[in-house]
């Protein structure tokens, strides 16, 4: 079985899981069918394909539903062009109710949220891109302002996923590698490597087939398979391995690792919940795994927010697909707390398909050293949170996800915390997603600015937004200062610190 992420001449074109197949994305409206003359009212993102796999165009007026237009199409059936749900379009044949589901991480909230997505959201859809070419403040985008500052056509060429993803390493003395993630093609063995299952199988919980894998002393990569169910423990991928995690159910909720691990938790609290016994981090673990565990374990205080983490990888080159990683730390039973979900350390790292769930500090994308620059990479996943909940110094794109934010705790916050450092000018770049929030929710601010580095100017968070989709509840101007004596920086026009690009939407700058 083969999953394949490839960038086609006219827009990305990523396939699904074989089960999971609908003839126009998530949260998608059909406008026409193929050979058929489509109409929207005004510039918005178009989907054209079948079968879970699509091309995307940014279109406006009239046009026609082909090979041509898009450059490309899917065989085996008649495709079809489609809408976000909620945009201003038109068309004969339109249909006047959104698609039915897919099922797919990027459009499938955690089972609490799902259905109190705000109505003025096209749902919680991966499935947004652009190819347009006009340029800040013409034809119909946005101009530039102060507080909201919007990249013109040739920055924005050296602000997209190749750029990002480009080069790592020490800060002054980067290795350019030009990581494609883009064009992976991960190909699943007929018998992995490891299975892991809840009764039947060798292993029965994920951490002892990684750690199994990392006895094997082997380099090339590994495979492990998830059978569904959820599997409530803590797990470390270490460096010097090479691993592809994956999902064996047809969705990604159906496959859940999950513990509620947080900030405030002593290191003896830690320990009881990650190591019941004493039997998963042994003597015999290896130093690789047992150094992360007992350095959170040994903590005579509170743990923080590094410790929180459910699921570590500090392997290079690791891949995640059609899973669920979920911190269940309640605050109502047990206080506020930072409590992420997933912490990425390692360089290279690719997860596609997957649902990070949490509230506060969900995805904590980090590095070896706050001037090192460490790659990952997030295509058609599900991230959900509250407060900060995509932050760190590590450089991140995000591609065709959906951000959400619950107002299970509160109405108002924050998603994004970059902690760029300050000579490296990619942070977190987010293209092709949807951001929406739960309805009831009142403000919400793309991101603020973590100063991780208490030297001045040695941390200067960075985050890029373009041919995305805005929810209304995203605040107006959408970037928000961290604290009084941390005001926003926006950088220039020219080295942009936060900033949008072609972004449609409600909340999108007017």
């Amino acid at each position: 079985m083969r999953y394949i992420l490839a960038l086609s001449a006219a827009g990305l074109l990523l396939s699904a899981f074989p089960a999971l197949a609908a003839n126009r994305p998530a949260g998608y409206v059909t406008l026409c069918n193929e050979g058929k003359t489509c109409s929207v009212a005004i510039t918005t993102s178009v989907a054209f394909g079948r079968a879970d796999q699509f091309l995307y165009k940014t279109l406006s007026g009239s046009f026609s539903c082909s090979e041509a237009t898009f450059g490309g199409r899917i065989a085996g059936g008649v495709n079809e062009c489609s809408v976000p749900s909620g945009s201003a379009s038109s068309a004969s044949s339109a249909s006047s109710t959104p698609a039915s589901s897919s099922s797919s991480a990027s459009s499938s909230p955690s089972s609490a949220s799902s259905s109190r997505a705000s109505s003025s959201s096209p749902a919680a859809s991966s499935s947004l891109s652009s190819t347009s070419s006009a340029s800040s403040g013409s034809s119909g985008w946005p101009a530039s302002t102060a507080t909201r500052p919007q990249l013109s056509d040739a920055v924005a060429a050296a602000y997209d996923v190749d750029a990002f993803l480009a080069a790592a390493g020490t800060v002054g003395s980067l290795v350019t590698d030009n990581w494609k993630p883009r064009s992976t093609v991960i190909t699943m063995p007929g018998t992995p490597d490891f299975l892991v299952a809840k009764s039947g199988a060798t292993y029965s919980t994920v951490q002892a087939a990684v750690t199994a894998a990392a006895l094997t002393g082997k380099t090339t990569r590994q495979y492990i398979k998830l059978m569904p169910g959820t599997y409530n423990e803590l797990v470390i991928v270490p460096k010097g391995v090479t691993l592809t995690l994956y999902g064996g159910g047809s969705d990604p909720a159906e496959t859940v690792i999950a513990l509620p691990t947080a900030a405030k938790l002593t290191g003896a609290q830690y320990a009881a919940l990650a190591n019941p016994g004493g039997a998963v981090f042994t003597g015999t673990t290896p130093a690789s795994i047992k150094a992360t565990y007992d350095a959170c374990a040994s903590k005579s205080s509170s743990i923080g927010t590094t410790c929180s983490a459910l699921f570590v990888v500090n392997a290079d080159n690791f891949e995640a697909l059609n899973l669920t990683i979920q911190n269940t730390w309640s605050e109502s039973a047990n206080g506020e707390s930072q409590a992420v979900a997933l912490m990425v350390v390692g360089d290279r790292n690719l997860f596609y398909k997957t649902r990070l769930i949490g509230n506060q500090d969900t995805l904590y994308v980090k590095s070896t050293a706050a001037d090192v620059v460490a790659r990952s990479y997030f295509a058609e996943s599900f991230i959900q949170g509250d407060t900060d909940f995509i932050f760190g110094r590590g450089t991140a794109v995000f591609d065709k996800s959906a951000i959400y934010f619950t107002r299970e705790r509160k109405n108002s916050s924050t998603i994004g915390a970059p902690s760029t450092w300050g000579a490296h000018p990619y942070g977190f770049l987010f293209t092709g997603c949807t951001f929406t929030v739960d309805a009831g929710a009142s403000t919400v601010s793309l991101a603020r600015q973590w100063p991780e580095s208490s030297s001045a100017g040695a941390t200067i968070g960075k985050m890029i937004v373009r041919d995305s989709w805005l929810g209304a509840e995203i605040m107006n101007p959408p970037w928000a200062a961290w604290s009084s004596s941390n005001p926003v920086q926006y950088g220039t026009a020219a080295k942009p610190y936060l900033a949008e690009y072609h972004n449609t939407g409600p909340g999108a700058a007017r």
